[in-house]
């Protein structure tokens, strides 16, 4: 944890009372007019925190920011969260993990962004991200896997969304579809960018993006998103807390994706099949400049789509579906 306001944050949550001034400026080896700077940004994101002169800051009560100090203590993970990066601003949490030195990097380091300016989806599409409201992070994975089967994880993933939400929204019926968006009757309530970096037989980084509508209301969508979004505030009538939402998450992608590098999709495959939309339904995809139409059969077991065209079977791995 090295961002100061959430190092300020976690020493007040662990004191009942005032905290000086002078002993946040040691703490963090800075002056106290930084402090006072820093306490001022955690005022204006939400926080209540009272300060008196000669007797230090008190913090109130919290936000739904979801800054490390707020999601750690829900976390039960075996690999996810080994380092947690939180920022109010980002171009694209799967940017900045995309340019961070292999040096720096660790197998499930979490970062998290409030807003994104340049958010983004699949075929380089905007993701709509704006402050104060929804979920938008990434996580790093190093799997000693072949790299072909990476595109995978984008299913560990949307299996992982969809436990999550049984657990914490079980009203909300979500489904999966293909390859990587979560819809709710039809309306696309969340996403996932699956990315990588690879030499042949080698994973150097495995980079799962995911951005899911919480706390959004349908009428702050853009015009031309309002009739094909959703968010769990629209489904369910009530605010989710995001640090526990996110901590859920976390949790949910850590044992997917350990089952996943013990047996594959093996564990992750009965979730994907009973929640995958578009079963027997017509559709065209558009695969590799390649256009594939027939009718949709189910999930393989390495986690190609199965296209039905006439008395012709083919598996797709990668590509656009429309119907």
């Amino acid at each position: 944890m090295s961002n100061p306001k959430e190092i300020i944050l976690e020493r007040l949550r662990n004191e009942d009372g005032f905290v000086s001034g002078q002993d946040l400026s040691d703490l963090l080896g800075i002056s106290r007019a930084a402090v006072s700077k820093h306490v001022k940004g955690l005022r204006e994101t939400g926080y209540q925190i009272e300060s008196v002169p000669r007797h230090g800051h008190r913090l109130v009560a919290s936000v739904d920011t979801p800054l490390e100090v707020e999601v750690r203590p829900y976390l039960d993970t075996r690999t996810i969260g080994s380092q947690y990066i939180f920022n109010d601003s980002m171009s694209s949490t799967n940017n900045y993990l995309d340019e961070l030195p292999l040096t720096e990097c660790s197998d499930g380091m979490v970062v998290v962004a409030d807003t994104q300016s340049a958010g983004r989806g699949r075929m380089k599409r905007t993701w709509f991200s704006p402050p104060a409201a929804n979920l938008y992070f990434s996580v790093l994975l190093q799997p000693a896997r072949p790299p072909h089967e990476v595109p995978q994880l984008a299913l560990v993933a949307a299996a992982s969304i969809i436990d999550t939400l049984k657990t914490i929204t079980p009203s909300v019926d979500a489904g999966i579809k293909w390859p990587n968006d979560i819809l709710v009757s039809k309306k696309k309530l969340a996403g996932v960018l699956c990315e990588m970096q690879a030499e042949t037989d080698v994973v150097h980084k495995a980079i799962l993006g995911i951005g899911i509508n919480i706390n959004i209301p349908v009428k702050s969508f853009p015009k031309e998103l309002r009739d094909q979004s959703t968010s769990l505030l629209a489904e369910t009538g009530k605010p989710l807390h995001r640090p526990v939402v996110l901590a859920a998450l976390l949790n949910s992608i850590d044992r997917h994706y350990n089952a996943w590098l013990e047996h594959g999709l093996d564990s992750s495959l009965p979730l994907i099949k009973k929640h995958l939309l578009m079963v027997d339904t017509d559709v065209a995809i558009n695969s590799f400049g390649k256009k594939v139409k027939g009718t949709v059969q189910g999930i393989s077991p390495d986690g190609g789509l199965i296209i039905k065209s006439g008395n012709k079977k083919q598996t797709v791995y990668s590509g656009e579906m429309n119907t």
